[in-house]
C-alpha cells in the first residue's frame, strides 16, 4: 500500500497550476510510496496540453467538468494509500509540508482530517497566537488536506450531491466528527490564492443541515 496518494485538481488557471507544480516538485520527494495524481476537469486554456508534458505524476484528463467531489472521489478511488492528500491548484506549499500533515494526523489516533491553509482566507477560524501549534477546529476548507484511510473506510467518500453550492468540506468534516473523528489545522501556513473555486455558501449550508439531519435520523445520534 502507498504511504500517500496526493490528488491535485485542475480546471483552467494554467498559471496557478504551473506555479503550484513547480513548488510541489521543489519541496516534495515523489516516489513509489508517494504518488501525485493530477486530475484535470476538461480545461480549455492549454492546461491539458501542458499536463501531458509532466512525466513525474499520474495524469487523468477528464472529458467533462465533474463536480469537485466527483473529481476528489475519482482520485481517492484510483490508488489505495495510508493517507489521501487533496490539493488545490492555487496553493504554494512549504518545505516539509507533507510531513507536517502526517505528523499532525498522528498526534491522536482519532484525528482523521488535517489541513494546511492560508490565514488570510479565514482569520477567525485559523487564528492562533502561536502558528506552530496545531489546532482542533469544527471544519476546514480542503486546500492541502489529509484524510486518514481508516476514516474514509468508515464514513465513506465525499458527498457528490454537492456541486457548485460549495460547503462539501463542511459536510465531510461534520460527518467525520459525527463518527468521532477529529478535524485539525496543521501548524504553519501556506500560500493559498483562494480565488479559483466559485463559492456559494448560502445554499451549501442548507444542504449541510439536511445531510446532518439525515445522519442523526439514520444513526439515532443527537450530536452536531
Amino acid at each position: 500500500m502507498l504511504k500517500t496518494s496526493n490528488i491535485l485538481l485542475t480546471y483552467n488557471y494554467l498559471g496557478f497550476t504551473k506555479k503550484c507544480l513547480e513548488i510541489l516538485l521543489k519541496y516534495t520527494i515523489w516516489d513509489k510510496d508517494n504518488i501525485l495524481t493530477i486530475i484535470d476537469n476538461n480545461s480549455d486554456d492549454g492546461t491539458q496540453e501542458y499536463l501531458q508534458t509532466i512525466d513525474w505524476a499520474d495524469i487523468i484528463l477528464n472529458h467533462r467538468n465533474y463536480s469537485i467531489n466527483e473529481a476528489w472521489n475519482q482520485g481517492i478511488k484510483r490508488l489505495e494509500a495510508e493517507y489521501y492528500i487533496l490539493l488545490q491548484n492555487d496553493i504554494e506549499v512549504i518545505p516539509n509540508w507533507r510531513n507536517i500533515l502526517i505528523n499532525t494526523a498522528n498526534l491522536d489516533p482519532q484525528i482523521g482530517i488535517v489541513t494546511l491553509d492560508d490565514f488570510k482566507n479565514n482569520p477567525s477560524l485559523f487564528y492562533r497566537e502561536d502558528p506552530s501549534i496545531p489546532k482542533e477546529v469544527e471544519w476546514i476548507g480542503f486546500v492541502a488536506t489529509l484524510f486518514k484511510k481508516e476514516m474514509v473506510d468508515q464514513i465513506g467518500y465525499l458527498d457528490e450531491d454537492f456541486d457548485i453550492c460549495d460547503c462539501e468540506d463542511v459536510e465531510y468534516c461534520g460527518r467525520a466528527r459525527f463518527f468521532g473523528w477529529k478535524v485539525y489545522l496543521a501548524p504553519y501556513y501556506i500560500k493559498h490564492e483562494g480565488m479559483v473555486a466559485k463559492k456559494n455558501r448560502a445554499s451549501g449550508w442548507d444542504l449541510v443541515r439536511k445531510k446532518m439531519e439525515l445522519l442523526r435520523d439514520k444513526y439515532k445520534k443527537d450530536s452536531l
